[in-house]
């Protein structure tokens, strides 16, 4: 007996006797029966058989039956290869949909002032105002007099009299106002005396040491 056969009988009676598969015995003994099968595919080609034809035959066969029961154990899972390159970067996708508005942010501080603008033009003048009140104060007060107004004319004297002299606006009474007279057409040389004659506050009387006609001119201010 040869070697190979010697190793496939031991490997059949192995499986026999135990019920499991031996690892060396089955390595072996299919290592063998390789070998056979290629023995029987050599010789079919040498006598111009198809070689297909004689491995179909050959495992037929009993020992081509049990060659192909005897598969050797599964070897140790080997070493995970290295990482392939890096892919080309993908097409870029289609835009998202617009986000909700965000909220009002808080107000920003207030700025400087700006410069000074230039002058602008002057304004038309504006209308008269009404005329204001007279401002008189009485001898030795600091208050001055409610309603003042101040009165002025002339008369004409003949015989050292003027007569009544009307004053038109009127003052309170007699005792409300004063009035000065001077000699509007007297000569410089002439000694000329007046004296007023207070009557009403409406009326007064004015006279003269000069008997002569002549123009007298009064002012009166009071309240």
């Amino acid at each position: 007996m040869n070697r190979p056969v010697f190793l496939t009988v031991i490997a059949a009676l192995s499986i026999l006797f135990s019920g499991h598969t031996s690892p060396f015995f089955t390595g072996r003994a299919s290592a063998a029966a390789t070998r056979k099968s290629r023995s029987a595919v050599a010789v079919a080609a040498a006598h111009g058989q198809p070689a297909a034809a004689a491995s179909r035959r050959y495992a037929r066969t009993s020992r081509g039956r049990k060659a192909k029961s005897l598969r050797g154990a599964t070897g140790p899972r080997g070493l995970q290869g290295a990482a392939g390159p890096a892919g080309s970067q993908g097409a870029a996708g289609p835009a998202g949909a617009a986000g909700p508005a965000g909220a009002t942010g808080a107000a920003g501080a207030t700025g400087a002032a700006g410069a000074t603008g230039a002058t602008g033009a002057t304004g038309a003048t504006g209308a008269t105002g009404a005329t204001g009140p007279e401002v008189v104060y009485a001898n030795g007060s600091a208050t001055p007099l409610s309603s003042p107004h101040v009165t002025v004319g002339r008369a004409s004297m003949s015989s050292g009299s003027s007569g009544a002299i009307t004053l038109n606006p009127a003052f309170t009474n007699a005792t409300s106002f004063t009035c000065t007279v001077s000699g509007a057409n007297a000569t410089i040389s002439s000694d000329y005396r007046f004296q007023v004659t207070y009557t009403s506050g409406s009326s007064i009387t004015i006279t003269s040491t000069a008997l002569v006609a002549q123009t007298i001119g009064f002012i009166c201010a009071g309240n």
